[in-house]
């Protein structure tokens, strides 16, 4: 018998979840996302939305794992301006 879990070190965001264009550094926000996932926690990473167009830099700061759910309280880090989201997202290999 196994049990399935992601490892994430990248935080792609639902448009239905959180609009990304509205975020701002230094505030928190709660995230869910369907299954069952890991982040690492109080470390960078990045945040992007679906078409993997990068925004910034968050921390996981809480994560609760249920039932075919995960929820995440994030704190927004740092904000890329255009050029980096350009560069950010230009040079992602999606999958």
């Amino acid at each position: 018998m196994g049990y399935h879990i992601e490892f994430n070190c990248l935080l792609v965001v639902p448009k239905e979840s959180l609009d990304l264009t509205t975020i701002q550094a230094g505030n928190r926000y709660q995230i869910e996302k369907e299954k069952e996932r890991l982040y690492p926690l109080n470390i960078p990473i990045e945040i992007c939305d679906e078409n993997y167009t990068y925004f910034g830099k968050v921390a996981v700061r809480k994560l609760t794992i249920e039932a075919n759910k995960t929820s995440l309280e994030i704190e927004v880090l740092k904000l890329f301006d255009a050029n980096e989201s350009t560069v950010y997202t230009s040079n992602f290999i999606k999958p």
